[in-house]
């Protein structure tokens, strides 16, 4: 009588060869990682190789970013400040003085897409920005101390919208800037005032609390930042422009 026999070489194989294979990661599976670098060096493990780098250099300064040019969407436009240090507040001393050209305009009516951009979060990303709940600094204290009247817990005070600390950690000394008034004319060398695309000494109007948004088309795409009619503006102040809806006006400037 003859028999056949219904395996393949392929299958008689992996059913031979399948026990042992399993039996191997069995035992590999149980073992633990290793604890030292593949690569190690010789007489012991690599040495700590971690590194923290911290730029302290002049351009920190800066209030704007990026300097060279600004992308959003299919857009690529010169930045008109690029590597110069501006500041939005008249009262505000923290600038690179050998690059400080003036103060960025706030003119509610201002038809300058160059102040827009300036003061536009989409535009400027260290920018105030009302999709963002601002926070106090961490303090540098452990264990991080409890909740106050006036310090949220493990941070420092809050910062009133009417007298912003210009300097955290000191903020008696390093002064106050008030982002609540709104004045009819103060005279400082301005940035892009009414048309122009300079800074020149002059009179304009300004509302600390000024900024903008840039418009998104249908897609969901970045429009041209280069054209002025492109962004929606708002102030903290709610004097003349509308009001955002992220988060609350009395805590949409927190510092």
């Amino acid at each position: 009588m003859r028999f056949t026999s219904s395996f393949s070489r392929p299958a008689l194989f992996l059913a031979l060869v399948l026990p042992a294979l399993m039996a191997v990661l069995q035992v590999a599976h149980s073992q633990a990682p290793a604890q030292t670098p593949l690569l190690n060096k010789s007489g012991g493990g690599v040495d700590p190789n971690v590194m923290l780098n911290i730029d302290d250099s002049g351009s920190m300064l800066f209030q704007h970013m990026p300097e060279s040019s600004v992308v959003v969407g299919s857009f690529t436009v010169a930045h008109p400040i690029g590597s110069n240090s501006v500041r939005m507040h008249p009262s505000d001393n923290a600038t690179l003085a050998a690059f400080f050209v003036g103060t960025i305009a706030a003119q509610q009516t201002s038809t300058n897409w160059r102040q827009k951009m300036l003061r536009s979060p989409d535009t400027n990303t260290i920018y105030y920005n009302p999709e963002i709940r601002y926070s106090p600094w961490a303090v540098s204290t452990f264990p991080l101390p409890a909740a106050t009247a006036t310090n949220p817990a493990g941070r420092m005070a809050n910062s009133p919208v009417a007298a912003a600390f210009r300097d955290p950690n000191s903020p008696v000394a390093g002064g106050v800037i008030d982002l609540t008034t709104v004045s009819a004319s103060i005279n400082d060398t301005w940035c892009f005032r009414n048309t122009s695309s300079g800074c020149n000494n002059n009179n304009a109007a300004f509302d600390p609390g000024l900024y903008y948004r840039l418009k998104k088309n249908a897609s969901g795409q970045y429009l041209d930042p280069a054209n002025e009619a492109n962004y929606d503006r708002y102030t903290i102040n709610n004097i003349g422009a509308a009001a955002y809806s992220a988060y609350p006006v009395k805590s949409a400037a927190r510092t």
